[in-house]
């Protein structure tokens, strides 16, 4: 019986990266999906898709059968320490040799905030479990001005935040893809936690030049005030931990404490991690 590598979180920003890079590879890849709809998302014939509920112990188990290697991304919610405890028991009892969990920049014995302090508990979980682990720490994605403001890049030319001219060094979920693959496929990662960024660390007024040399015409960061952000937040719909917890964030980023460039990408992967300008390149259409 061919051992599967288990991808939780198969179907988001990152964990689909994982599925792409892993499918290329002559190795049995099983997909941790939330429903049968999330299963249109995976277009590979050759990956093994299940349900699992991160509140149902048999549907965990039922997607542990065989796996030694597992990626384990949970959602960013309060209760996420739980869900890795659910997931890393279930784990511990079929087998699993290899853990490789995506953790988040600043999470550690000197987590300094809510998002951080959660993903340092659930790493000691992890660590406590006896068996290998690997993590990988990124930093704020790329991704995100995909995410949360193409729209308004689209349609104001702009994109609001309250960061100041805080410097952080995005990194590309791509190359995090790369790294969790390479770690799931190749031996001397066990014990090891990686940092993972972008090559500089720039200011959302950088971004906002190059997207704008990308696109072809002015696109602007306009600095918001915390209550504007709070109050756009709330009027969203999002619910107030989670108001709590990305103000606590936006701090560090104004702060610059998400400034610090690591070369661990290019360490694991043996290439150069992407800059921010070749990102919005190769995204340009979503942009404009």
């Amino acid at each position: 019986m061919i051992s599967p590598i288990l991808v939780t979180g198969a179907t988001g920003t990152v964990g689909s990266q994982v599925l792409r890079l892993l499918s290329r590879q002559r190795v049995a890849i099983r997909a941790a999906i939330h429903s049968t709809a999330r299963g249109r998302f995976i277009h590979n014939a050759n990956i093994e898709h299940l349900v699992v509920d991160y509140h149902s112990p048999e549907t965990i188990a039922a997607a542990m059968v065989h796996v030694k290697r597992m990626f384990l991304l949970t959602p960013l919610v309060p209760e996420m320490v739980d869900m890795t405890r659910a997931l890393v028991t279930e784990a511990v009892r079929a087998g699993v040799e290899h853990i490789v969990k995506l953790s988040m920049m600043g999470a550690g014995p000197q987590a300094a905030i809510a998002i951080t302090r959660w993903h340092s508990a659930a790493e000691r979980v992890v660590e406590e479990a006896g068996v290998a682990w690997t993590f990988l720490r990124p930093n704020a994605f790329m991704q995100n001005f995909i995410t949360y403001h193409h729209g308004s890049i689209r349609a104001h030319n702009a994109f609001y935040l309250p960061h100041g001219e805080g410097r952080v060094s995005f990194v590309d979920a791509r190359d995090v893809a790369a790294v969790a693959a390479a770690v799931l496929t190749q031996p001397g990662h066990a014990g090891k936690c990686y940092h993972l960024t972008g090559p500089q660390a720039l200011s959302n007024t950088d971004v906002a030049e190059m997207l704008s040399r990308v696109c072809g015409r002015t696109i602007r960061y306009v600095e918001v005030s915390e209550e504007e952000t709070r109050q756009a937040m709330k009027q969203a719909g999002q619910p107030q931990w989670m108001i709590d917890a990305m103000m606590e964030l936006h701090e560090e980023n104004r702060s610059g404490y998400a400034a610090s460039v690591h070369p661990d990408i290019a360490v694991v992967t043996g290439r150069a991690a992407t800059p921010f300008e070749q990102f919005a390149r190769d995204h340009a259409a979503i942009f404009r």
